[in-house]
């Protein structure tokens, strides 16, 4: 059996949880984010798509980084698949996502089954983060925009 290889990054490692069972809650107060620039970013990710067809942006959360676009861009100009790992928090990043054709796969990681226990899990006061913001998302990926 042949198995492709795809490349998996953490693209982002700040988030707008708190998860009690993540580690990257922990880095929200370090200021550990590396900006790649344009040429590092798209250097990076040719090498890496050389590998496989597909890449992974993880995180903490990924749509919070102010290059995500254009880091989405680069893998599909490439030819690449784009699977993106959110906790859906972020429709307007997304939409722009949908929008440009950038997500092939979009992963939500739900933080409960109803807001109390969504909000408790992510450790947020704003429930609209973890609760409606996160079907607002599947939404738009529905609907292909």
């Amino acid at each position: 059996m042949k198995c492709e290889a795809n490349a998996h990054a953490v693209s982002y490692n700040r988030c707008n949880f708190h998860c009690r069972y993540c580690i990257f809650r922990f880095r929200n107060k370090e200021a550990s984010y590396i900006d790649y620039d344009a040429t590092e970013a798209k250097s990076g990710i040719s090498q890496l798509m050389k590998r496989g067809s597909a890449f992974k942006f993880t995180a903490g959360e990924p749509t919070l980084a102010p290059t995500i676009i254009r880091d989405l861009s680069y893998v599909k100009d490439q030819g690449g698949s784009v699977f993106l790992d959110s906790n859906g928090s972020n429709p307007k990043v997304l939409r722009e996502c949908f929008d440009h054709d950038l997500v092939d796969v979009l992963g939500i990681s739900l933080k409960g089954f109803d807001r109390e226990s969504a909000a408790w899990m992510a450790r947020v006061r704003n429930t609209s983060l973890c609760w409606e913001n996160v079907f607002k998302t599947l939404e738009l990926a529905e609907q292909g925009k």
